[in-house]
């Protein structure tokens, strides 16, 4: 008997020797002859549609998958929910370039059905001043922009201008990176089209902040009523804070700012704060981030919400995971629609070596009872890193892996249910996504208009160059 909810697409062939006597109104085969079948002693038998590890010949392939394993559901149904295909990307989406092309971010615009890539390399050959390089994508993962190519949307603008960051935004891209063309380095954003143009008028970027200090790494999320929150690293004082900054296009189609003043989002740890990510639920927005407490030789991951007008939630942040000295860090959240709750991930060496740990929060930051010390989501590894999360009816989390922080080779991936009282691990061992050529790292994943997942990621050469690819992951 099939999951009705996992047919077999095209109708595949079956093995003859999986048909069993035809079930009576009550499930249970018409053969009172036979023995009553023994569920879970491993032995398909007559009644029984699979008894793992025997699915009757049947594996994913005939699933329409390519990897993973089949379930059994009570010995009475197959289940190919453990199934899944990785398509790679027909082309790259950035050349191998000297200084390297790295910190690939992408997006998927749902109403357009199409999605971009960012990254940042270098604007030339023989040079190492990196600028922000785009590809559009199609629904096959198609370059649209010429095979590992890209396009150069900062190329007429001096200095440094790294850490791309993109989002949908209505029919378009929002895109925002690190800019140092000031002197100091502040945060620039951009309109682009799903064709690879620039709004004519954010030609070079519309500055969203600028400070004596340098400001970095920042991401961004958009909602449907015109509007984005841009977050980022203030590094401008004495201690390193969180900010955040509404931007919407207005009436005439300029990019502006709501308020003059960004709003600090780290209040209580007045040490170091950096590494923000952000998601929204199409009405509020989260954003995460590591901490540096001053008592605290580790780092931990805290979060808080902001509403769709900027505000933030609450007097101060939440804690959401980490223990004792140990570090938890590069947090990443996405929304999961089938629990109305975020999920945060990050890396964490409580165990000694890196393993993927995950909780998931309500609007207002606060962890869910059940995940209040962290549940491990992906180990096995020596060293399991740079998580990123997407999530659909289920969520992917991608992560580098390898032997050594000096050997990830492997991005790597797992799949998490979040049916609103746990956080369950699909997978019962992270499965390969990529292999890198030397080294892999900087996976990014966004859910796309189908319900699978699309994966971008920096591959590098044991020469030293690195090229942005992409994969297609089908659950």
């Amino acid at each position: 008997v099939l999951d009705k909810g996992n047919p077999a697409p095209d109708k595949a062939v079956l093995p003859k020797d999986i048909f069993a006597p035809t079930p009576d109104k009550a499930g249970v085969a018409k053969d009172k002859g036979a023995a009553t079948p023994k569920c879970g002693n491993g032995i398909k038998e007559a009644g029984e549609s699979c008894d793992a590890p025997q699915f009757g010949g049947l594996s994913c392939v005939n699933y329409g998958h390519k990897s993973g394993l089949l379930s059994c559901n009570g010995c009475k149904s197959i289940s190919s929910s453990r199934c899944y295909t990785v398509t790679s990307g027909t082309k790259d989406l950035a050349p191998l370039v000297s200084g390297s092309a790295a910190r690939p971010r992408v997006a998927w615009n749902t109403s357009s059905g199409g999605g971009l890539a960012a990254w940042d390399a270098p604007y030339s050959s023989g040079t190492s001043i990196p600028d922000v390089w785009i590809q559009v994508l199609d629904k096959s993962l198609n370059p649209m922009l010429g095979s590992g190519v890209g396009a150069d949307i900062t190329k007429t603008q001096k200095g440094i201008e790294m850490q791309p960051a993109v989002a949908p935004f209505l029919s378009d891209m929002m895109v925002v990176w690190a800019d140092d063309r000031k002197g100091t380095t502040g945060i620039y954003a951009a309109r682009v089209s799903l064709k690879g143009v620039v709004a004519a008028k954010d030609l070079g970027g519309v500055v969203i902040a600028n400070a004596t200090g340098a400001l970095s790494s920042p991401a961004v999320a958009c909602l449907s009523k015109n509007s984005c929150l841009v977050v980022w690293n203030d590094d401008s004082g004495s201690n390193t804070q969180i900010r955040s900054q509404v931007i919407y296009s207005d009436s005439f189609g300029d990019l502006k700012l709501v308020g003059s003043i960004s709003k600090q989002l780290s209040i209580l740890n007045q040490n170091r704060n950096y590494s923000p990510t952000i998601a929204t639920n199409g009405t509020d927005y989260m954003v995460a981030w590591t901490t540096k407490p001053q008592a605290s030789s580790g780092t931990k991951i805290y979060a808080r919400g902001v509403s769709g007008n900027g505000a933030p939630a609450g007097t101060v942040e939440k804690f959401v995971g980490g223990t004792g000295n140990y570090s938890a860090s590069s947090p990443s959240v996405a929304y999961s629609g089938s629990s109305g709750q975020y999920v945060v991930v990050w890396e964490d060496n409580r165990n000694k070596g890196y393993d993927i740990y995950g909780a998931r929060v309500d609007k207002s930051a606060v962890v869910i009872t059940a995940d209040l010390a962290g549940v491990k989501l992906a180990w096995g590894n020596t060293v399991q890193m740079s998580p990123s999360v997407a999530c659909t009816k289920e969520c992917l989390v991608a992560h580098a892996a390898g032997t050594s922080t000096l050997n990830m080779n492997n991005i790597q991936g797992v799949r998490v249910l979040d049916d609103g009282k746990t956080l369950s691990v699909v997978d019962s061992f992270p499965f390969t996504l990529a292999k890198g050529s030397y080294r892999a790292a900087s996976p990014d994943a966004v859910p796309d208009s189908n319900g699978n997942f699309l994966v971008v990621w920096r591959n590098q050469t044991a020469a030293g160059p690195g090229s942005i690819k992409s994969l297609l992951f089908k659950p």
